[in-house]
């Protein structure tokens, strides 16, 4: 991209939340999922997760532009290294987090960027009318994307956590607000004689 002349790049990243929104959708319909098992056309693929086949064929043809999935000469699409991370069974998966970012009140709650930025209050609140983790309370299912969201973006970090500090100097470990403990699990995981407690609201 650094060839292309300044002002066509800062139209590439005006229109950023177009290609965040795709990839939320993507991994909403479990698209990487249903081409685990080999390139599909695109009614087929668009049978299969329950979408609007024309319009799936549009979102397939811009993902695949930006190399998130392939479109074959024969027209069929399949995974590409980058849609491997939005299946939901591969190492290091993403669609969680996708999923997560894509969920109605996290995306709403950016509408209030510019409330935030001009009066510091945070947004969400300014947006929904209760902070994040009431709001979670009230919210099973945004809980439940939140959560799996959370453990997802865990993952990315873990292994460097893990190993960036003595953890076997202590007896006893307590996570606050640890969520559903994916860190501290894999703290406790390679240090087996400390003892771990998770801290956190049941939501």
């Amino acid at each position: 991209a650094n060839h292309l002349d300044p002002q066509l790049q800062m139209r590439n990243l005006l229109m950023g939340f177009v290609v965040s929104r795709l990839l939320q959708v993507a991994a909403e319909l479990g698209v990487a999922d249903a081409l685990a098992n080999g390139p599909r056309d695109r009614d087929a693929l668009a049978r299969e997760v329950g979408a609007h086949a024309d319009t799936m064929d549009r979102l397939m043809r811009t993902l695949a532009s930006f190399g998130v999935f392939d479109r074959l000469p024969d027209g069929r699409f399949a995974n590409t290294p980058r849609s491997e991370f939005l299946r939901s069974d591969s190492p290091g998966s993403m669609r969680a987090l996708g999923c997560m970012y894509g969920d109605s009140a996290l995306w709403q709650a950016w509408a209030g960027l510019e409330h935030s930025v001009r009066s510091g209050e945070p947004a969400f609140a300014h947006i929904h009318g209760s902070p994040l983790f009431e709001y979670l309370a009230g919210h099973p299912d945004s809980a439940r994307r939140f959560d799996e969201g959370m453990v997802a973006s865990s993952r990315l970090m873990n292994a460097a956590i893990v190993g960036a500090y003595q953890w076997d100097q202590f007896g006893t470990l307590v996570d606050v607000a640890g969520g559903v403990g994916s860190t501290l699990a894999a703290i406790l995981g390679t240090n087996p004689g400390i003892e771990g407690v998770l801290f956190d609201v049941p939501h």
